[in-house]
């Protein structure tokens, strides 16, 4: 083989490896790029379907005052659309689950869960169009 043959073959050989290389990288991350948008419109679509409550502030049965608010996350627009117009219904809700517990049954994060876990229960006795899927507390403060 001739040199200049040998130099061709080389150099058309590192332009495909230089190609292929390229393609390869622009495959990864394209595909990172569209992970993570999804997830950011996941997280979007997480957003919409919650319904934060009003800050409530009532009377333990102890005679302790709480004061509180809760993020309920639906599983549907529609559910999200229902549980607004019920608001009389779900702050009626918490105020009497909150008024059947003493101070000292609120101590601790399993004691919260277990409230939040009633709460989605109680909600999702009386919404018709989809279900509440949990129920986050965003402020607790006994006194």
């Amino acid at each position: 083989m001739s040199k200049k043959r040998l130099m061709t073959m080389m150099i058309v050989m590192l332009l495909l490896l230089t190609a292929g290389g390229g393609a390869v990288f622009i495959i990864i991350t394209d595909q990172q790029d569209s992970a993570a948008a999804e997830e950011e419109a996941g997280v979007e679509e997480e957003l919409e379907l919650q319904v934060r409550s009003e800050e409530i502030t009532t009377n333990l049965k102890s005679g302790n005052i709480i004061r509180t608010r809760f993020v309920i996350q639906l599983n549907s627009a529609d559910a999200v659309d229902e549980f607004e117009q019920r608001d009389y219904q779900t702050g009626n809700t918490i105020l009497q689950v909150l008024a059947d517990l003493d101070a000292r049954d609120l101590d601790g994060s399993d004691t919260i869960r277990s409230l939040e876990e009633k709460l989605k229960d109680e909600f999702n006795s009386f919404i018709a169009s989809g279900e509440v899927t949990r129920v986050y507390t965003q402020e607790w403060i006994i006194q």
